[in-house]
């Protein structure tokens, strides 16, 4: 079986998303395999990948002249994630932006790795300044920008620093093609025929897959088991036995019942159009999950119907406060603020350690089986 090829020619952004998580799990599995005994390779918990001392934030990009700007997301979210987590983070020394984009000779992110934390520093407040006089709103990036930028008692201008003095770009870093053909000439493949590699990839990625999504309370790949299983593959591949293949295949394909639910009914009465297809998505990858994870423990279905709960709690605690800031001569603004609602619910709302795709499926179900509405009504206002 040729593991790549389900995703060579992806036609559509569900397919690039699919392809994002494809990277995550090679480079996931590129790690496990030059990690010594007794490390632990964590999956989501702290951001995309976290090893003993490093952590990652991980980004693909298909086009390989795509390159990374001032403004791009991918640097403000990431840097914005180690503001939050520095704390959980203190041991780690350094956290890496590793990305498939390339930084042009002109770029203020040239260089970046060899200078001081108050050059960095310097360097991200030029483009804040930057953004704050420009005409352009830059409406999805100013959450980041108000967090790493908002200084209080919690939070001061030293933290950051200590913050900018770990963070590195590891930039221009192969994509998934170049890193998948790269793994099947890997080292610790030295013992099987070229034309069995593609199965033994596809059979740990399998493993990583399991362990890093599908069991919500076991985010941590222990090393040791990694190597027994590869150990057991290897054993399975000179005997020309079967291999173990422990994946899922998480359906992006949407189904006419889907769109006729509830949860996307609700969507569209905000209206936020745009989201449909994104919510569907992970719905669907969501309940495939629990088909997995049911079969394999019987208690998965009560503990997933806990996480619904969980959800639907803080969603009304979250519907709640952003109604408190709604005006009552601003009622022309209920559309927005129902935006804001549904975004916030996406990057607010955790009910475990779980992927942030797996979380919007939760949520998605609580919409679909209670009578909680997107869309802020005047009557939310005056209640």
């Amino acid at each position: 079986m040729e593991f790549i090829k389900t995703v060579t020619t992806p036609k559509n952004t569900a397919a690039l998303s699919q392809l994002g998580n494809l990277y995550q799990y090679l480079i996931a599995l590129k790690i496990c395999l030059e990690s010594d005994d007794g490390e632990l390779v964590n999956i989501e918990q702290y951001g995309d990948l976290t090893t003993a001392d490093y952590n990652y934030e991980i980004k693909h990009h298909n086009d390989p002249n795509y390159s990374l700007i001032d403004t791009h997301i991918d640097f403000w979210k990431s840097l914005s994630n180690w503001v939050d987590n520095r704390n959980t983070l203190i041991s780690h020394s350094k956290f890496i932006l590793l990305t498939s984009a390339i930084v042009k000779e002109d770029s203020t992110f040239k260089d970046w790795n060899r200078a001081k934390s108050e050059t960095k520093y310097q360097k991200i407040q030029d483009i804040h300044s930057a953004i704050k006089k420009s005409k352009h709103e830059y409406k999805t990036l100013q959450p980041y920008l108000n967090n790493i930028f908002t200084f209080n008692d919690d939070y001061t201008e030293k933290e950051l620093l200590d913050v900018l003095v770990k963070v590195t770009i590891k930039h221009s870093f192969e994509n998934a093609y170049a890193l998948y053909e790269n793994l099947l000439n890997h080292t610790a493949f030295l013992f099987s025929k070229m034309n069995q590699r593609s199965s033994l990839v596809r059979s740990l990625i399998g493993f990583i897959v399991e362990k890093g999504v599908l069991s919500p309370k076991e985010w941590d790949i222990e090393i040791n088991e990694f190597r027994s299983f590869l150990q057991e593959q290897a054993r399975k591949t000179l005997n020309n036995e079967v291999l173990d293949f422990p994946d899922i295949e998480l359906s992006t394909e949407i189904d006419k019942a889907t769109l006729e639910k509830n949860f996307i009914k609700k969507i569209a009465d905000i209206p936020y159009p745009e989201k449909i297809s994104e919510a569907a998505i992970n719905y669907t990858q969501t309940q495939n999950v629990l088909v997995v994870m049911a079969s394999q423990n019987p208690h998965a279905l009560k503990e997933f119907g806990k996480q619904v709960i969980e959800a639907g709690r803080q969603l009304d605690s979250l519907k709640e406060i952003i109604c408190l800031d709604v005006e009552t001569n601003s009622l022309s603004k209920l559309i927005k603020k129902s935006k804001i609602l549904y975004n916030k619910a996406g990057l607010e709302i955790q009910t475990g350690k779980i992927p942030p795709n797996i979380q919007s499926g939760i949520i998605h179900t609580h919409i679909d089986e209670s009578d909680f509405q997107w869309k802020i009504k005047e009557e939310d206002i005056e209640d």
